[in-house]
């Protein structure tokens, strides 16, 4: 049985999560899943198509902001937690002749679905919380978060 909800820091709704939890459900012979999500957030997603793009835009920019981690909570337990949770969704299968790694590509999460390969993501989406607007791109551009040096085993780019 997949576990629905990634690890805390992984984002809900980045597509390559969502993929590892489709194509586990599907080699897992559980069907069709949807999100493969918990059902709070499929009525969600499902009930956002009427409503305004306005409010569903400013709604899902509330979700993130509510899955996003402040810098100082990034660890370097971060990575390695990840990667144990997308493996984790393929414990059910002992043996594989095939696996797929790479970005988040539908036709070869289809295609590893056909094949009974699991699928690893290269990138997995983490949201960092800050404070600045969303449409002040100047902001955005010239600010750079600092992590501190005992959080960080050199994948996160510091200034």
């Amino acid at each position: 049985m997949i576990d629905p909800v990634p690890s805390p820091k992984i984002g809900q709704f980045d597509s390559a999560s969502t993929m590892v939890r489709v194509l586990a459900a599907a080699l897992d012979g559980q069907g069709t899943v949807g999100l493969a999500m918990p059902k709070r957030f499929d009525v969600i997603a499902r009930a956002s198509q009427y409503i305004s793009p306005r409010l569903r835009s400013r709604l899902f920019s509330l979700g993130a902001a509510n899955e996003a981690v402040r810098v100082e909570n990034l660890s370097r337990d971060d990575g390695p937690l990840a990667a144990r949770w997308v493996t984790s969704q393929y414990e059910s299968r002992k043996r594989t002749n095939s696996i797929f790694i790479g970005g988040a590509n539908g036709a070869v999460t289809d295609l590893a679905a056909g094949l009974g390969a699991p699928y690893l993501p290269q990138t997995l989406l983490l949201l960092v919380r800050r404070q600045v607007g969303p449409d002040n791109q100047q902001t955005k551009t010239n600010t750079r978060v600092k992590i501190p040096a005992d959080n960080c085993n050199g994948s996160f780019s510091r200034s």
